[in-house]
């Protein structure tokens, strides 16, 4: 019994096996899309500074709890015309 009071199965394994009739996902490589997941906030000016680290910044956001948008963008391959 856990601590919430639940009976829960305990696997000793790290990972499940597969299944005997497990074939693959069988995707067809025309529904493979590359996809960008854009995040994004408006912040004010004291967070720009000449040496800027996004990753920080971002780090910075999170704890602060400052609203945060997100956009998935699909990537589109362009066809060069170097001959």
């Amino acid at each position: 019994m856990s601590e919430s009071g639940t009976t829960e199965a305990i696997s000793t394994e790290e990972f499940p096996k597969m299944p005997k009739n497990y074939n693959g996902f069988h995707v067809l490589p025309s529904t493979i899309t590359d996809r960008f997941l854009v995040l994004y906030t408006i912040v004010g000016m004291q967070w720009c500074t000449e040496d800027a680290n996004a990753l920080l910044c971002w780090q910075r956001v999170k704890v602060q709890q400052v609203p945060t948008k997100s956009i998935i963008l699909t990537a589109k391959l362009e066809q060069s015309n170097i001959s």
